[in-house]
């Protein structure tokens, strides 16, 4: 038989055996717990990537003048049907709103249009100058693209009181296998014919310098007679129109000609920002120099390219009542 002290040890024993049980248990529920909220806290919580409709508004002049930024508008896209093939006609929408949601209805009229829409393909073989028409706040037009692949739409408009807004906005066609990229390649021909023109593109600097100013001259001749071209008709209000996209898309351009030595209004956006410059512009950013006399033979555009790299720019001019897009792809050291 066990004394009574015997007794004592066992139970004080077996007393420590249930705390340390307990304290093991403890331990493992902390180390547990403890791993479980590093895990959560260490955990990759990725913001979701901006939408190309989203807009940073920038109006912009061309020539000296630092990006501005303006939350104050956002492009709202739509397009019916919503999944786009090639060779059937879509309708393209889209309207700006204020910091409130509200769709904005009144714009100012700039080049005779209340919006001047750019469509390009992403390898920029494609190319579309539209004007939407706007019915209750919203800009829309019909269209229908050439092949599947992916496109750029880059919008422009200035609200009535407010400055000119660009939206640049990405989308694509669905259909058979898209063609292969057509990779850009320097212009050797810097005189190519199209339609009734022949047009040779002259730059100077002749090698052209990223972030410094630069003139681009159109030189046109009637394709047929090889004579000068002095009779150009006013496209959208001037005599030429010149709209300058970089290899990536990321860079755009949309400027008018020199008159007179008057630097006329144009856009820019770098990336998702837009610019004005000048004087001219700062204090009326839609006025343009009176155009006087004959259009052509010479269409001068003054420009900036924003970065080096290649660049495919494209000349509108009417001639006879003719729209003729002249494109020539340069690059920017």
């Amino acid at each position: 038989m066990r004394n009574t002290s015997d007794l004592e040890r066992i139970g004080v024993k077996m007393k420590n055996n249930h705390k340390n049980t307990f304290s093991i248990i403890v331990f493992f529920l902390i180390l547990t717990a403890s791993a479980m909220l590093s895990a959560c806290g260490g955990a990759k919580h990725e913001s979701p990537a901006p939408q190309p409709s989203s807009a940073t508004p920038a109006g912009h002049s061309e020539h000296g003048g630092a990006a501005t930024s303006n939350a104050a508008y956002q492009f709202d896209w739509r397009f019916l049907p919503s999944e786009v093939k090639p060779g059937e006609p879509v309708r393209i929408s889209y309207a700006l709103k204020d910091s409130s949601g509200r769709a904005v209805t009144q714009f100012d009229e700039v080049h005779e249009k209340l919006t001047h829409l750019i469509l390009v393909s992403s390898d920029l073989a494609y190319f579309d100058h539209l004007h939407p028409e706007l019915k209750d706040g919203e800009f829309s037009i019909s269209t229908t693209l050439p092949s599947s692949g992916n496109y750029k739409l880059y919008a422009d408009v200035t609200p009535t009181g407010g400055s000119q807004q660009l939206a640049p906005h990405a989308f694509r066609v669905f259909g058979d296998a898209a063609p292969s990229p057509a990779p850009l390649r320097v212009d050797e021909q810097s005189t190519k014919i199209f339609g009734d023109l022949s047009v040779t593109l002259k730059a100077s600097p002749q090698s052209l310098q990223g972030g410094k100013d630069a003139a681009l001259t159109f030189v046109l001749k009637d394709a047929g007679t090889g004579k000068p071209v002095t009779d150009l008709d006013r496209y959208l209000g001037a005599f030429g129109h010149c709209v300058i996209i970089s290899e990536d898309t990321e860079q755009f351009l949309h400027t008018h000609p020199t008159q007179e030595g008057e630097e006329m209004k144009g856009m820019e956006m770098k990336g998702d920002q837009k610019e004005e410059h000048g004087e001219h512009s700062k204090k009326a950013p839609h006025q343009h120099a009176e155009m006087k006399g004959t259009g052509g033979p010479d269409v001068i555009f003054h420009t900036t390219f924003p970065a080096s790299g290649l660049y495919r720019i494209w000349g509108q001019f009417s001639y006879h009542g003719k729209i003729v897009t002249a494109d020539f792809v340069v690059r920017v050291q």
